[in-house]
């Protein structure tokens, strides 16, 4: 069989000239992604090794998938795929033999999305007939639940449609249409295409590839499964670490430049004041970011998916509105607008800025992107965090035991298994646990959100001091 280097690879990314790279070995897909079980999330991988994301989104059918893939096969791949490892294939052989026979979209996570979107554009739809004119307690009725709760958890649920978690694939693009019609940010990242892959840099390194559709977090179409999952351990320019340090606000890993006001990035009130404003912008930007990506998919002739960003945007700034409503209402309704604001900061998943968002990743141990290759589920382990969570209060992890759609628990395993179904995670996580002893590797485990917190606080103070100057 003739060989294919990636610069041949990369030019065959439509849909309708489908190649890719898994283990070493060139695939002609073009005849077979329509009918692909998994919907057209295969699509990022179009040119492209996608050798990571095979391998993460297959491990409840590692033997079917294979033999499918073996029918394809044109040639060998003259580059070098990464390697998952001894332990991840370890890890993830026991997850199928002991959760396989588990339904892969849980009723109840359907139950969910469809509570937390219905309830999210109820809202929406009824904020559209408030006015400063309206009584003070149904402007608050309105805001309560979407800025305490349903904002967030709608963000969440973006990840977890977008990753097929939730819907199989009959029923996913609806729920990804409605997600983006109700201007969710977090579909920027997780949205899907109808012609084939738009990242032309989708083959470089992370430094480049994550930043080619620029938005608030460095993100665009594709980005979070084909470019986050897959270069998950190489972290220093990956754009939760932006989100997580507040843009360098925060300092959070050696690498990033000392400047004096990280000297006082221990302090409550001033994190309280930055995720504050993070807050705002995440809201507030949230409609011209949706229409900017809207024309990156124009541009590239997406015009489904064009259509449904632009149509995103009125829903986006309806809420909007309605966020900067009460300050329109007087004194009274202005200060209830910031004792509440307060409130949503400590209780939902806007309080992301601070330690629930950092217990992603163990930010501070950024491997570079050839060396994760060498054993990608070791170096992948190695740099993330699990939190196993109990709370229920949190509307982040409410109706799902401590897990929630954005895993923002459980993220370790999230990162190695990015198709399961975030309601698994909890009995994943003590698979991993077990199989990360018998390999002998460290295991990140943070034990409730107290534990989670006091290593954040470390984190902040461990790099709020400025690096040691060497002696010659």
């Amino acid at each position: 069989m003739p060989s294919y280097d990636i610069e041949e690879v990369k030019k065959h990314n439509r849909a309708d000239d489908f190649w890719c790279v898994v283990d070493n070995e060139v695939f002609d897909l073009t005849d077979f992604h329509a009918r692909h079980p998994g919907g057209s999330l295969i699509i990022s991988g179009a040119g492209s090794d996608c050798t990571v994301m095979y391998h993460n989104y297959h491990v409840f059918v590692k033997k079917r998938a294979k033999q499918t893939l073996r029918k394809f096969k044109i040639g060998d791949f003259e580059g070098k795929s990464p390697v998952m490892g001894a332990y991840y294939e370890d890890l993830s052989d026991e997850v199928a033999k002991r959760l396989g026979h588990l339904p892969k979209h849980p009723l109840k996570t359907k139950l969910i999305a469809a509570f937390d979107l219905g309830a999210m554009a109820s809202i929406v739809l009824l904020s559209t007939f408030v006015t400063t004119r309206a009584p003070l307690w149904r402007v608050f009725a309105l805001w309560c639940p979407l800025f305490m709760a349903l904002n967030g958890r709608c963000k969440q649920e973006g990840h977890a449609i977008g990753h097929l978690q939730v819907f199989p694939k009959e029923t996913n693009p609806y729920c990804e249409a409605v997600t983006l019609l109700l201007g969710v940010i977090s579909m920027l990242a997780y949205s899907s295409s109808d012609g084939g892959n738009m990242r032309s840099l989708i083959n470089e390194p992370r430094e480049k590839s994550q930043a080619e559709f620029l938005n608030l977090a460095k993100r665009g179409p594709y980005e979070h499964q084909a470019i986050h999952h897959v270069k998950g351990a190489s972290l220093e320019h990956d754009g939760c670490l932006n989100l997580a340090s507040l843009n360098g606000a925060i300092r959070l890993t050696p690498d990033r430049e000392w400047k004096r006001h990280h000297a006082w990035q221990t302090n409550p009130l001033l994190v309280n004041v930055y995720e504050c404003f993070f807050v705002i912008n995440s809201i507030m930007l949230v409609g011209p970011l949706r229409f900017r990506m809207g024309v990156e998919y124009a541009k590239h002739g997406e015009w489904r998916y064009a259509a449904l960003c632009f149509l995103g945007v009125p829903a986006a700034l309806l809420q909007t509105r309605l966020f900067l409503l009460p300050l329109w209402m007087g004194w009274l309704a202005r200060g209830l607008w910031l004792a509440l604001f307060v409130v949503a900061l400590r209780t939902s998943v806007f309080a992301t800025g601070g330690y629930l968002f950092f217990a992603q990743h163990v930010w501070d141990r950024s491997t570079p992107e050839d060396v994760v290759d060498t054993d990608w589920g070791r170096y992948n382990n190695n740099s993330s965090f699990s939190l196993w969570n109990t709370n229920t209060t949190n509307p982040t992890f409410w109706f799902a035991g401590g897990a929630c759609p954005a895993t923002l628990s459980y993220h370790c395993e999230h990162t190695l298994f990015p198709g399961i179904n975030y309601s698994l995670l909890p009995q994943v996580a003590r698979i991993n646990e077990e199989v990360c002893a018998k390999h002998g590797l460290p295991y990140n485990k943070l034990d409730g959100l107290d534990h989670c917190k006091e290593v954040y606080d470390g984190f902040l103070e461990k790099y709020s001091k400025p690096p040691s100057k060497k002696v010659d």
